[in-house]
């Protein structure tokens, strides 16, 4: 199996009136349990959205550095717990975080760069973006991915089932979009994922999906082996529906 990157929505780990619902965390611990001969080169980036949200901080009075360390401490804690719910169900998780922060029980990126053979089988859980301020973590998982040889990226987004020209939750009009290329994407301006983020996978021969964040979407990618996610699955009744999700591609 190609090495594969899931991005985790943040915001989707949030229970209604908690920032934080364990039992998500938990359910998907399980289905790579259960899907652990694939997630053998599955790295996994978490957002932290549950916690903190960069845009509820527009005013340019409360946008500064302080807001973004926050935001990169909130990732940080989301694969903290996420590693605690992989423990917990018997698999061997390694959390990775920027060169910028000292953690104990984490490693920081170089050091990782420099040993990543050695972690090969073992799920790799990048917290806390890239340790610059003004970058989210969907660049975060764009930058992770070109630095180590991933095929393909996962965005298990919250709320939505893949792309869409405008936004489904404030538009009854809203028009599915299950293919398009990086190049249309940014000059159509699209805000499923920061543009930026997309403009660096232009030419890099790499697939990035966008389907719903649920640990029954996740089942099924793992198990279809991500090979156009989910067809292999569903002909080996591996799953038993097919996730909506959008391609985006050179």
């Amino acid at each position: 199996m190609a090495a594969v990157l899931l991005k985790i929505s943040g915001a989707w780990l949030g229970g209604e009136t908690k920032p934080f619902d364990y039992g998500k965390y938990i359910s998907m611990a399980e289905v790579m349990k259960e899907t652990k001969t694939c997630c053998r080169n599955i790295s996994i980036v978490v957002g932290g959205g549950n916690i903190i949200r960069g845009k509820d901080f527009t005013q340019d009075s409360v946008k500064n550095e302080s807001v973004d360390y926050a935001g990169m401490l909130a990732s940080i804690q989301n694969a903290l717990l996420l590693r605690s719910a992989l423990l917990s169900v018997g698999m061997n998780p390694q959390v990775v975080v920027p060169d910028t922060f000292s953690i104990p029980g984490t490693m920081k990126f170089t050091e990782y760069l420099e040993k990543a053979d050695e972690y090969g089988n073992r799920p790799k859980i990048f917290g806390g973006g890239i340790g610059s301020c003004g970058y989210s973590t969907d660049m975060a998982a764009m930058k992770i991915a070109l630095r180590t040889n991933v095929s393909r990226i996962v965005f298990l987004k919250n709320g939505v089932d893949g792309l869409y020209d405008k936004d489904p939750r404030k538009a009854e009009d809203a028009r599915f979009i299950s293919r398009i290329s990086y190049q249309e994407y940014c000059e159509k301006q699209l805000t499923a994922i920061d543009v930026e983020a997309v403009e660096c996978l232009m030419n890099k021969g790499i697939k990035t999906y966008i389907t719903g964040c649920s640990p029954e979407n996740l089942q099924c990618l793992l198990k279809g082996q991500l090979n156009d996610i989910v067809e292999d699955a569903i002909r080996a009744e591996a799953c038993d529906r097919v996730p909506r999700y959008t391609v985006l591609a050179d």
